[in-house]
């Protein structure tokens, strides 16, 4: 699908979609372990606020917000987007992950949850079976996706990358491996791995918006090839088209319009997004017509914007 023109994108979604503004809040938990926001990473155990989560509470409190009410409203907003580990701006280290509760689970009580196609529980289930079954792990994130996990179709483009890397090598040790990455190409629309991980990376951005196009997710992007750039440019918005479908055939919002309570965005990010010159941009989906934006600076006094859009 080309799309000549800028405006064309968000017409089509809301054509094809009928975008609302809300998704419900799922009641699972994942497996994401990594900071989300900081790239950053937690020890396990109780402990005390991190910098990183002192000076975002700081800044909130400044502008004269209750910063305790305003970061768990966040935190509400991320989860119900299927981001559940650490993240150590929000004050969530390795025991407070909601992630935690799946990952006690054993398999029998893990695979029961699944049957009620809840977030955590796809996302958990999928984990622990990357390393036999790609094709499974795979179709895992994709239901969780349908349901509203943005963080699972970044889980899809990191798997998918990592599989193009080692598909090969892989193939040739081991020849059951190779059949299981074999039909995980064919299940892929393009059959191209890397160009398939760079779509759904895309599409993720396009969903999730400036609090998942994180510096780790650009740089990514940025790192891989980018003769596959256009191509997933445009693939990422077949992806966003069928994800959206899907979420709406079985009672959800295709894509939600609320933007995050209160986040943190380098003051240039919208220039650092990557399809500007191709036939699909991405463009930001979410009503932000009654945020209000602050110059600031993060806890490594980089320049940011502090943006508050529904924090009380």
């Amino acid at each position: 699908m080309v799309l000549a023109a800028t405006g064309l994108l968000g017409v089509l979604l809301y054509v094809v979609l009928g975008l609302v503004a809300e998704v419900p809040v799922p009641t699972g938990r994942s497996p994401l372990r990594e900071s989300a926001d900081t790239g950053e990473s937690s020890a396990a155990g109780h402990e005390p606020p991190s910098p990183e989560y002192q000076h975002f509470s700081g800044l909130l409190s400044e502008k004269g917000l209750d910063a305790a009410n305003a970061i768990e409203q966040y935190r509400n907003w991320r989860h119900m987007r299927g981001f559940l580990g650490i993240d150590v701006r929000l004050g969530i280290g390795y025991d407070d992950a909601p992630a935690r509760y799946f990952e006690t689970l054993d398999d029998d009580v893990l695979a029961d949850a699944v049957t009620t196609e809840d977030i955590g529980a796809l996302q958990e289930l999928a984990a622990r079976n990357i390393n036999t079954d790609p094709l499974v792990t795979v179709d895992l994130y994709r239901r969780a996706a349908i349901r509203g996990s943005t963080n699972a179709m970044l889980q899809i483009a990191w798997l998918m990358d990592a599989f193009g890397e080692v598909a090969q090598a892989k193939s040739l040790q081991d020849r059951g491996y190779g059949g299981q990455l074999q039909r995980l190409q064919q299940y892929s629309v393009s059959g191209d791995l890397k160009l398939e991980a760079m779509a759904w990376v895309l599409a993720a951005i396009r969903d999730g918006g400036a609090s998942v196009a994180r510096p780790d997710v650009l740089g990514w992007i940025e790192a891989s090839d980018s003769l596959l750039l256009d191509r997933a440019c445009e693939q990422s918005v077949d992806i966003m088209i069928k994800v959206g479908l899907s979420r709406r055939a079985v009672g959800r919002d295709p894509v939600s319009l609320q933007p995050p309570p209160v986040f943190m965005r380098p003051a240039d990010l919208y220039d650092q997004l990557p399809c500007k010159d191709s036939g699909a941009p991405i463009e930001p989906l979410v009503d932000a017509e009654e945020c209000v934006v602050f110059p600031v600076a993060n806890s490594r006094g980089e320049a940011r914007q502090l943006w508050i859009c529904d924090a009380l």
